[in-house]
């Protein structure tokens, strides 16, 4: 008897172990999927403001500061978004290196071919691939990046 109570006791233990673990794995992705669509709703708004700052101000070069933008009032920049301005275009990068997040910014911004993740130089979408579109040398391989067409 003895022998057999500790055998259910293990296969009970097993079976709500095993569920506890797949709860956890379920909120940790729920978990990155809202911080993923935070930072790319941030992003964006972030991107308009630097977009019309770098039109605006075509000679401007190098990273602009954030009382220099049109932000909206409400408008608070997550920690490791970052800006940088070049030549009329403006570029909206998030350096955390969390290149997976691409995929909701491309999602978000409906498939644009102006978002992606910076490699060599250059803008790497993750539907089509490696493009021509040069990223500045100021912004981090790996980063996040909106930038203007």
């Amino acid at each position: 008897m003895n022998g057999l109570f500790w055998a259910l006791f293990f296969t009970i233990s097993i079976f709500f172990g095993s569920i506890y673990v797949d709860t956890q794995h379920q909120l940790n992705a729920n978990n990155n999927a809202g911080e993923a669509s935070a930072i790319s709703g941030n992003m964006m708004v972030y991107r308009n403001a630097v977009s019309t700052y770098a039109q605006a101000n075509t000679g401007t070069t190098g990273t602009v500061a954030d009382a220099s933008l049109s932000l909206p009032t409400w408008y608070t920049k997550i920690s490791g978004v970052s800006n940088y301005v070049t030549g009329g275009k403006g570029y909206v990068y998030y350096s955390n290196q969390r290149p997976e997040w691409a995929y909701q910014l491309l999602k978000d911004t409906n498939n644009t071919m102006l978002s992606g993740i910076k490699r060599s130089g250059v803008l790497y979408n993750p539907i089509s691939g490696t493009s021509s579109i040069s990223i500045p040398g100021a912004i981090p391989d790996e980063s996040v990046v909106y930038g203007d067409g």
